[in-house]
């Protein structure tokens, strides 16, 4: 059975593109998802509103882009507990949306209740089901519970809705690397380093391809940038300095094998010059 690799969790951020009417049930669904994008953690900025260590902060904010604000500020402190009712909090105060179910999937995956994330995030995409956030977490949601066929084409979709969010192609590459399609890999996780230069799971994982197909100072110049990302990693830089000594010495043999070899003269030879 294929083991179920770890992602970073994607949050919300908001970008207002035009005033949105607040959310009763008379408004569409659609106005919860007009004006929004969709990032990473990595990609969010950590400047913005705090997570809220009580209630009373947040329990009588009227706005729903705020709210959502501070339960991406939870989610990147991974303060389940406010996630959570912060999620209940938007879930009945904003029922059209799909936000409260959306931070209740992502709280019941953390917390490990599996079937309840996925019932969350399915009621969710029934509320916006073209949105590339939440098609996403579908994936998360469905890969944590075995069913890997499913979340692939659940990653994939979300690409559809939104080829720019790059936590769906860091799952399919790092999924693709693993199963060894360096084809399908280095696409996904070249796309990652265009717009995530620093991005250490991408650049460890396009090292290695590029080893594979013999390709080592390509490789060299990744590791080196992901050893500078996380220079506590011992096993990579363990694997970057024993490929910087092979090539040290490739390149020596190469100099070595292309300098001219001087031949003793005739003259020399006859009086027995060494």
């Amino acid at each position: 059975m294929k083991k179920a690799i770890g992602f970073s969790l994607v949050i919300l951020v908001i970008q207002s593109l035009g005033c949105a009417t607040k959310g009763t049930q008379s408004v569409d669904a659609e106005q919860y998802v007009q004006g929004l994008r969709s990032e990473s953690v990595r990609q969010s900025r950590s400047s913005g509103p705090q997570c809220p260590r009580t209630s009373e902060s947040w329990s009588q904010e009227s706005s729903w882009r705020a709210l959502v604000a501070q339960a991406n500020a939870c989610v990147r402190s991974q303060n389940w507990p406010q996630v959570e009712a912060i999620g209940q909090h938007l879930a009945q105060t904003e029922p059209v949306g799909p936000w409260g179910a959306y931070y209740l999937s992502l709280s019941a995956e953390a917390t490990q209740r599996l079937p309840r994330a996925l019932w969350m995030i399915d009621l969710a995409l029934k509320k916006a089901p073209r949105n590339s956030l939440l098609t996403y977490q579908m994936g998360r949601v469905q890969w944590a519970m075995g069913d890997y066929e499913k979340a692939m084409e659940s990653y994939q979709q979300a690409l559809r809705y939104d080829s720019d969010l790059m936590d769906a192609h860091l799952a399919l590459g790092l999924i693709y690397f693993r199963d060894q399609d360096s084809a399908k890999a280095n696409h996904h996780l070249s796309k990652v380093l265009e717009s995530e230069p620093q991005n250490f799971a991408a650049l460890v994982a396009l090292g290695e391809i590029q080893l594979e197909r013999g390709q080592r100072e390509q490789a060299q110049e990744l590791l080196a940038r992901a050893a500078r990302e996380n220079s506590s990693d011992q096993k990579l830089r363990a694997r970057l300095d024993k490929l910087n000594e092979e090539l040290a010495l490739e390149r020596a043999q190469a100099l070595a094998a292309s300098s001219p070899r001087r031949e003793p003269s005739a003259e020399g030879s006859e009086k027995g010059t060494p």
